[in-house]
């Protein structure tokens, strides 16, 4: 999976006062205080925070108050850790647009050290963030927008190890999304839960395919994840719970992300049973939508067998 790295927007508004940058400079220097200073300024550019924090990489927040025109502030959440101790401030701009987390943890003299920082993207999806521990390990669980756009959405979960010394996710997944651009190609929807389990990871995948106003079936499936080597998770296996298809590592990889390889070849061989149904029986418009979809493959088993049942139907 990937971090959100974005430009910052310095344009200057004139929506209230603007607080001299080193007072802004000083209260980064504690969580408390910058939650304090955010929550009571608008207006002000964030580029003193960042030079002051040492984050080389610009992170995307309009200055407080600027996209509602002065009607909403900028917002902040604190959340305190224990075992580890570290403290981290949530600042959430005044639209849902992007949210930024920023991790201090305590220094050997009582003061506070900045230890990164993590930025999501914030669209069709409601805020939402936890904190789960796993074995005594705390974790910070993080949804932000995955693919979006015409027929195509998808929410994306970052798992981030608090007791990691980078600030980084060590296991992400789509919890939902949809791909339902029909007149190219077979449409899916797909759920995950993701459940800790002794060793690792069991993400439970549930697929629905679909077509125009056809129903195409569903697939569950359970791949496993665990930590063999780093801090990152990896997929292991892969089991099926319902009958369905065995299929590879890859393949559930594939299934389970929106914006991923899978061909429109491997999701007939997901579908089949359905599309026989299709290709057999009277309904036009269904079997028109096949023969479209069917132009485009590449020659298979699955394929040939299609063509086979609506040449003779």
């Amino acid at each position: 999976m990937y971090r959100f790295a974005v430009a910052i927007i310095l344009a200057s508004v004139g929506l209230a006062q603007d607080a001299p940058d080193s007072d802004l400079v000083r209260a980064a220097k504690s969580p408390y205080a910058l939650a304090r200073y955010i929550d009571s300024h608008m207006g002000f550019a964030w580029e003193p925070l960042w030079k002051t924090l040492g984050i080389e990489e610009r992170i995307f927040i309009q200055p407080c108050g600027e996209l509602s025109g002065g009607a909403l502030g900028c917002s902040t959440e604190i959340i305190d850790i224990q075992n580890p101790d570290q403290v981290i401030l949530i600042v959430q701009g005044d639209m849902p647009v992007y949210d930024v987390y920023l991790r201090f943890e305590k220094g050997s003299k009582g003061d506070w050290d900045f230890a990164g920082e993590y930025g999501v993207n914030i669209r069709n999806h409601p805020r939402r963030h936890e904190i789960t521990r796993v074995r005594g390990t705390p974790f910070l669980r993080v949804s932000r927008q995955g693919v979006y756009g015409s027929g195509v959405d998808s929410e994306i979960e970052d798992w981030i190890d608090l007791t990691q010394p980078d600030f980084n996710p060590v296991f992400s997944f789509t919890v939902q999304g949809h791909d339902s651009e029909y007149a190219s190609g077979i449409g899916r929807e797909i759920y995950t839960i993701a459940s800790p389990t002794r060793t690792g990871i069991d993400l439970i995948l549930d697929v629905v395919f679909s077509g125009p106003d056809v129903d195409l079936g569903h697939a569950e499936y359970v791949g496993t994840y665990t930590r063999s080597r780093g801090p990152k998770f990896s997929l292991q296996t892969v089991r099926t719970s319902d009958g369905s298809p065995t299929i590879s590592n890859k393949d559930f990889e594939n299934l389970s992300e929106i914006d991923s390889d899978l061909t429109e070849e491997q999701l007939l061989v997901y579908t089949l049973p359905r599309l026989k149904e299709i290709a057999s029986g009277q309904d036009k418009d269904a079997k028109d939508w096949l023969k479209g979809i069917l132009d485009h493959c590449k020659d298979t088993p699955e394929k040939r067998t299609l063509l086979d049942l609506l040449s003779k139907h």
